[in-house]
């Protein structure tokens, strides 16, 4: 069944111009491990007069080191990229103060800045698919209309529909097989993280990230490839549950032999298992509140360990270093740079999160047969 309905390929205007140096020429990555990384999006944090009207006090001092300290770390983030002779572009960042935004029928509430890209933002086979999934992420759009503005017009670009109005309620409780009825149906759900791409195969979770929608709507898309379910205890974002770092090589945070059981190709593979998060994860503080809406709340089976990101298939960035996987990659002669993210653990995010990569130089293979 056509889902033209639901989703739309074109909402841009077609730039009738000459290709240049800034253009987007080609977009695409089918694993995030092979080949060379050329074109990302590195997310961004406000700075610290963004809560300069806050009163003085301990609060404003926390969160005025909290988003500072963010802010540095993506920019090295951002920076170390470059170094590596990868393109990075960077969010616009919508709002400089704390307040109420409009947005589908019903204001936000100190609205999130975009330090967290991969979430919205998933791309293959020349395809860009730029999602929408929550009203707190509404702005997400518009903070990456300008890299959106540099696509070739060869590069097919589809958005998912944003809701009229918005019932905090009815989304915050709808879950399967809710989805699949009205009025869930109605809607085009796709977390960008939730689809995890292996050569022709694509691992994916189910709700509350992908609803029947958005899976079809991927499914269409990318009818050349085969998907995934991964079933619960993996959920929510995959990118730091499985991190496949090279044929062969896998990190999970999930036990091993529940990977294995559901995939069965790799069941001769080597799987490092990092659970480290739930040893590491202390609530050392109380969430501020201006912070609450932006700290990710879906990771109870996830870990930053394995939020990394590979440049090139011999090197990978790195978050901080830990024995296991240090040792897991100099087995596989695999070197890595560390880009720190001192408060991964209080926004519950990692450097995939932080990057949405737009191009990767890999190949359509399959990996799992």
């Amino acid at each position: 069944m056509p889902h033209q309905d639901i989703w739309r390929t074109e909402n841009r205007p077609v730039n009738i111009h000459m290709t240049t140096s800034d253009t987007v020429s080609r977009v695409g990555a089918f694993t995030s491990f092979a080949g060379d990384l050329r074109e990302v999006i590195v997310g961004d944090m406000v700075g610290a007069d963004y809560f300069s009207e806050l009163p003085a006090g301990q609060t404003k001092e926390l969160i005025t080191r909290i988003v500072t300290e963010t802010k540095e770390d993506l920019d090295g983030l951002a920076s170390t990229y470059q170094k590596h002779g990868v393109r990075v572009h960077r969010p616009r960042l919508i709002h400089t103060r704390p307040g109420l935004a409009e947005a589908c029928g019903t204001q936000v509430i100190n609205p999130m800045p975009n330090f967290m890209p991969h979430d919205h933002v998933f791309c293959m086979d020349n395809t860009f698919v730029n999602t929408f999934f929550h009203v707190d992420r509404y702005h997400d759009r518009e903070s990456i209309a300008h890299v959106v503005d540099l696509l070739d017009p060869t590069v097919r670009y589809v958005e998912t529909p944003i809701p009229v109005l918005w019932d905090n309620e009815y989304y915050d409780a709808l879950y399967q097989p809710d989805w699949r009825q009205a009025p869930g149906d109605r809607d085009t759900i796709i977390h960008g993280p939730a689809f995890y791409p292996c050569g022709k195969h694509i691992f994916h979770t189910g709700s509350p990230c992908i609803n029947p929608n958005g899976l079809a709507q991927m499914q269409e898309l990318f009818p050349d490839h085969s998907f995934v379910e991964l079933l619960p205890p993996f959920g929510n974002h995959l990118d730091a549950q499985i991190r496949i770092v090279k044929p062969g090589l896998v990190l999970s945070f999930i036990e091993p032999e529940v990977l294995r059981e559901q995939v069965p190709a790799m069941r001769n593979w080597e799987i490092m298992h990092d659970d480290v998060w739930h040893k590491m994860k202390q609530q050392i503080y109380r969430t501020p509140r201006p912070l609450e809406s932006w700290v990710d709340d879906d990771t109870t089976n996830s870990s930053v360990s394995l939020g990394l990101v590979n440049i090139r298939p011999d090197l990978v960035a790195i978050p901080r270093e830990s024995t296991l996987l240090c040792k897991t990659l100099e087995g596989a002669n695999i070197d890595w740079v560390v880009c720190p993210q001192r408060h991964s653990h209080f926004w519950n995010f990692s450097i995939s999160c932080a990057t949405a990569i737009i191009h990767r130089e890999d190949h359509l293979e399959d990996y799992l047969s």
